[in-house]
């Protein structure tokens, strides 16, 4: 710390990448449910961001024991394994709705 925050604010500061991780991964979130489709979201990008979340949950409960940094990791795993769950369970609809933008909104015969 070299004296340049108080003790107290450690714990606020840990949490920062965790608000803004949900900053950036829960409008997406809502995005995807309100359009009934995941649009051009990765499967594998966010199934192995997801691994990659529960990885560090596995060392940081091995190694750290703490709780602050725990909690933001296993926080983002959650996010990330519900983009998996939309993309799996919206793939249907996400295909249609990619095949509707490459025709341009015709039906072809």
């Amino acid at each position: 710390m070299q004296d340049l925050m108080p003790a107290e604010f450690l714990p606020v500061l840990g949490m920062v990448p965790t608000v803004l991780g949900s900053v950036a991964r829960v409008p997406q979130i809502v995005l995807n449910f309100r359009q009934g489709h995941t649009g051009n979201q990765s499967v594998i990008t966010w199934g192995m961001s997801a691994a990659g979340n529960v990885v560090r949950v596995i060392t940081t409960l091995a190694a750290l024991g703490d709780m602050v940094i725990l909690a933001g990791h296993f926080f983002a795993g959650v996010l990330n394994l519900t983009l998996v769950a939309q993309i799996l369970v919206y793939w249907k609809q996400t295909q249609e709705a990619l095949s509707k933008k490459d025709d341009g909104g015709k039906k072809s015969k």
